[in-house]
């Protein structure tokens, strides 16, 4: 199975063609459910499917929180079977850096509640590392508070996890104005250019009507 270790000691800024990889190609049907997924790429069986089914329906967690718990498969899959599942990009956080000043548009305790890391921003987007594609209270909060549409990338828990413990550690920089978030800790200079791309398809996007 895929490791969730950090291979890469110099992590990159942030860079969108970087990060739009398909591990296992994209779903057959619109909506594909993560348990055919997962069992149509041979990486569970029927019986390993059933089982997870039914402690889902013990228990009332999703469906992934079973799988990890039943060592089924790691977090590095998941995510990347989610990615699959909603058609958006998968990112690993351990090889890209970013964009301090689109991590300032979002509260630590907003970003932990909706395990959640920015990644970077253009003038009317934030693309956003999520745990939970498919939560999009969570979404439609990250769109309050940063002012902008939200593009939504796959990425394992673990690794939002550390993200958002190293990112909200260091100082933060001034989110740019027209924002509805602020930082707890401000300091330094504003970086004087943003990383700019063209966005492509396969993101979740949150606009209004």
């Amino acid at each position: 199975m895929p490791s969730d270790k950090n291979t890469d000691s110099n992590p990159q800024v942030f860079d969108f063609g970087d990060t739009t990889t398909r591990p296992f190609g994209a779903a057959k049907v619109p909506g594909f459910r993560l348990g055919d997924i997962l069992l149509d790429r041979g990486l569970i069986t029927e019986e390993q499917l059933h089982s997870v089914l039914l402690r889902q329906k013990s228990s009332g967690d999703r469906l992934g929180t079973c799988l990890l718990q039943m060592g089924l498969i790691d977090e590095e899959t998941l995510a990347q079977t989610l990615s699959e599942q909603y058609k958006i990009p998968y990112v690993n956080l351990d090889q890209v850096e970013s964009d301090k000043v689109a991590v300032a548009l979002i509260r630590k305790k907003l970003a932990l509640q909706c395990q959640a890391i920015p990644l970077s921003m253009t003038d009317s987007s934030l693309l956003v590392a999520m745990l939970d594609p498919s939560n999009l209270a969570a979404i439609q909060e990250l769109k309050f508070a940063s002012g902008r549409d939200i593009q939504v990338f796959a990425a394992p828990e673990s690794q939002i996890r550390r993200a958002i413990q190293k990112l909200y550690s260091e100082p933060i920089l001034e989110p740019p104005a027209g924002s509805s978030s602020g930082s707890e800790a401000v300091d330094g200079e504003v970086y004087d250019r943003l990383l700019h791309f063209e966005l492509g398809e396969g993101t979740i996007e949150v606009v209004d009507e």
